[in-house]
């Protein structure tokens, strides 16, 4: 992973937010691929207490390995949004997490989706990098 963008939004007159990530991938020579399969495994409780769980997948375009967008349902702002890797595909390639891009947390900077960084908790205010 190259670069791992989380922005959060604000909706429904501020009452919920919704989660975009974005993702770029690149090889061990820092060439930016396409045509990967990513597939990311969320999981948020709703207000009811209702676990909602599920995997979205989605794969990198064009000839220049443009970052890929992720879109998460709206989360009440009470609540989180978690997200774990669940896998990298792409033909003649094996992924390698030794290689991804660390967060930049000063107090916890870790490899994104590495055994020191597995979970992503994503809340109203941004995310936070859990083990």
């Amino acid at each position: 992973i190259r670069s791992l963008k989380i922005t959060v939004k604000t909706v429904s007159n501020g009452e919920k937010f919704r989660p975009k990530v974005i993702v770029a991938v690149e090889d061990i020579d820092k060439n930016a691929l396409t045509d990967v399969e990513i597939t990311l495994r969320w999981e948020m409780t709703k207000r009811n207490g209702t676990v909602k769980d599920d995997t979205t997948v989605a794969t990198t375009k064009g000839n220049k390995g443009k970052a890929k967008k992720f879109k998460f349902p709206k989360v009440s702002v009470d609540g989180t949004l978690d997200l774990r890797f669940e896998s990298m595909e792409k033909d003649g390639y094996q992924y390698n997490e030794d290689y991804n891009k660390k967060n930049g947390q000063s107090n916890s900077e870790c490899r994104f989706f590495s055994p020191e960084c597995l979970f992503i908790t994503i809340g109203p205010d941004g995310p936070v990098y859990t083990r």
